[in-house]
């Protein structure tokens, strides 16, 4: 069984969003796929919201611990199908993007703690972004403690600047931790495909 990249490769992963294919073939960390032996309703049962659109799709990660829904805007990376802890989501062509949307599942209990999270990951993002930009505050999901973070990072190739946000949710009762990254360019779809990202996590849930 391979262990999960360190949380900064998560970060690494944003400042390289727009070449990020070459990047996550360099992170290509596989565990076997585990099943749940409680019982899980089919995907027919699964709640959508009232806010969630008739249209939208829905992600079904019972190894991760969760699922969601998501626009279909969106398209998940091929690549990442056979993972059970990394799943992105793209706009368009993955390798010139107008966003991107990355759940990964940390599911060592050690590196599940807001504490941990806030060290490994949050500081990584902090130092990222531009001068007078960030934004963060303590939170809550579904009766776990979380950190959210937005502001602007420089892509380091191209120079440009996009707009970053990183959710990180706690470990509970022996689940899995969980970071959430967007990232999208500034362009005339940025408030479409912000609204949209808002509404796929608010979907979230676990099992």
């Amino acid at each position: 069984m391979k262990s999960l990249p360190p949380p900064k490769i998560l970060i690494f992963i944003i400042a390289f969003v727009f070449s990020v294919i070459i990047v996550i073939g360099g992170i290509f960390w596989y565990i076997n796929n585990k099943r749940i032996d409680t019982y899980i309703p089919p995907v027919s049962q699964l709640e959508r919201s009232p806010e969630v659109p008739a249209n939208w799709k829905l992600l079904e990660a019972r190894p991760e611990g969760y699922w969601l829904y998501y626009s279909p805007s969106w398209t998940i990376d091929p690549s990442l199908e056979e993972s059970t802890e990394l799943k992105a989501f793209w706009i368009g062509d993955s390798a010139s993007s107008d966003g991107l949307y990355i759940i990964s599942a940390i599911k060592e209990p050690t590196r599940g703690t807001l504490e941990y999270l806030d060290v490994n990951f949050a500081n990584a993002f902090r130092q990222q972004t531009v001068q007078g930009t960030l934004i963060e505050e303590k939170v809550g999901v579904q009766g776990r403690d979380a950190i959210s973070l937005e502001g602007k990072i420089t892509n380091v190739q191209t120079k440009e600047i996009v707009n970053a946000n990183l959710l990180l949710i706690s470990a509970k009762d022996g689940k899995p931790a969980y970071a959430i990254s967007a990232v999208l360019r500034n362009n005339s779809m940025y408030e479409k495909y912000l609204q949209e990202v808002l509404l796929m996590t608010l979907s979230l849930r676990f099992f």
